[in-house]
């Protein structure tokens, strides 16, 4: 089965210049909790997510239509091809970690969001992955990491 069958085609996203109201608006239009960072010309310079703008917002106590995107969202951006097959992008999910991919064509503009949801909601499609699949990634993903806090 291929990310493009499952993926969300049409996602939100923004660009580093906009707000982070901009953002979380973006987020409660689609009942999401990540938008894409993309340049001017579609490619996926970073991603934002919830807990990035919270995190953010809490540590310069300062209101979310006064911080930009691009000074709060991650890098590098870990992304999958929409014609990565599902458990390819499975892979890059439990390697970086993430519940969310954006997917991206062959010029790697955004074509899509790849989420967990979206791969555990294709267990019963022909072809598509295992339940057994989806808990290895979501076990790996739920390992405690020790990050050093950022005094910036």
């Amino acid at each position: 089965m291929l990310v493009s069958q499952i993926m969300t085609t049409d996602p939100a996203s923004c660009t580093a210049s906009a707000n982070l109201e901009h953002a979380l608006y973006a987020m409660l239009e689609r009942d999401c909790g990540f938008v894409p960072v993309v340049t001017d010309d579609g490619r996926v310079a970073g991603v934002v997510t919830d807990r990035d703008i919270c995190v953010a917002i809490a540590l310069h106590q300062t209101l979310p239509c006064r911080m930009r995107v691009g000074d709060v969202m991650s890098q590098p951006v870990f992304s999958c091809r929409d014609d990565d097959t599902v458990l390819t992008a499975l892979g890059r999910m439990t390697r970086h970690a993430v519940r969310r991919l954006p997917a991206v064509d062959s010029q790697g503009s955004l074509v899509g969001v790849l989420s967990l949801n979206d791969v555990a909601l294709a267990t019963h499609h022909p072809g598509g992955p295992t339940e057994s699949d989806v808990a290895e990634t979501l076990r790996a993903m739920c390992a405690h990491r020790i990050v050093e806090p950022s005094l910036a």
